[in-house]
């Protein structure tokens, strides 16, 4: 019987060429979606082959978001979840180092692999917690005589305006914070650059923490549709950022050689660089340093 998929509505092949199914199901509704389409990372889908082995639990969009996400069952759920692929991945690291030793490939280093699997623990556990937040570059931080009170007011009022003008619908309740010193308001700030989108930026940015992680999703996806000078950010991890940072001076590399067309697309969440297939290479040479700073 033929499958389509929950998100896109395009048909689901019944198997890759693995011969492993090629589609993700929800737990919850069972509704069926495309790997690419249930905006799993790379690694959560390779664990999820293990699946006939280890019990895991997926649910799509429609599902997590009729949860109550502030509710700190629902929190420990998902942190479980991620306990179980981080569980699952490092059973699959003993067994490929196991299998070198026995072929005599390898000799030791546990000390090594213990340590790059808490980094990854850490990591995974930081882009989580991150994962309900957005970035907002270059909104006013008001007047030096405004309270403080009043101005988390402002700060929130201000977020809200911008956020529902992407997408029209009630984000939930919803906290903020400015990131970075206190600039003496009043007088003018010193000009730095957002760390997530390369811009310069007079404003501390505003981190928002959203109680539901689709509503971030939605916001990122039509962040173009934003009017406004307002920019618009996931919350990174330093890792995040470094790769980003990595990728934008490969860029700048590219035309420094002339060669222009690269762009940055996303494939679940991380970035990557392509080059279109009209770039052309030229003489001229871009000589705009990229400086970023983490936040």
């Amino acid at each position: 019987m033929e499958m389509n998929c929950a998100e896109c509505g395009s048909v689901i092949r019944a198997s890759n060429k693995s011969g492993e199914p090629d589609y993700v199901e929800c737990s919850a509704c069972n509704v069926k979606l495309h790997p690419v389409c249930s905006k799993l990372s790379a690694s959560e889908l390779k664990v999820f082959a293990l699946k006939k082995a280890i019990r895991l639990r997926y649910c799509c969009d429609k599902c997590e978001a009729a949860t109550d996400h502030g509710d700190l069952k629902t929190f420990l759920a998902r942190l479980n979840r991620k306990i179980e692929f981080l569980q699952a991945s490092n059973d699959t690291l003993l067994k490929e180092v196991q299998e070198l030793r026995n072929n005599g490939n390898l000799e030791s280093g546990p000390n090594s692999l213990s340590s790059n699997f808490e980094e990854m623990y850490d990591e995974i556990i930081d882009r989580e917690k991150r994962s309900y937040n957005l970035i907002l570059f270059g909104v006013d931080e008001g007047q030096e005589n405004v309270s403080t009170q009043q101005r988390l007011i402002d700060d929130k009022q201000a977020a809200k305006t911008i956020l529902t003008a992407i997408i029209d619908i009630d984000i939930g309740e919803f906290s903020t914070m400015r990131l970075g010193p206190n600039n003496k308001r009043g007088n003018p700030a010193k000009s730095s650059t957002d760390s997530q989108t390369n811009s310069p930026c007079s404003t501390r940015p505003l981190k928002v923490i959203l109680k539901n992680r689709s509503c971030v999703l939605d916001i990122l996806k039509h962040k173009k549709s934003n009017k406004s000078s307002i920019k618009i950010s996931a919350d990174r991890t330093p890792k995040q950022r470094e790769h980003l940072k990595s990728l934008l001076s490969q860029m700048k590399a590219n035309e420094e050689k002339g060669i222009t067309g690269s762009k940055l697309k996303y494939r679940n969440g991380v970035p990557y660089i392509i080059i279109s297939k009209d770039s052309t290479i030229t003489n001229s040479i871009d000589s705009s340093s990229i400086n970023q700073e983490n936040t």
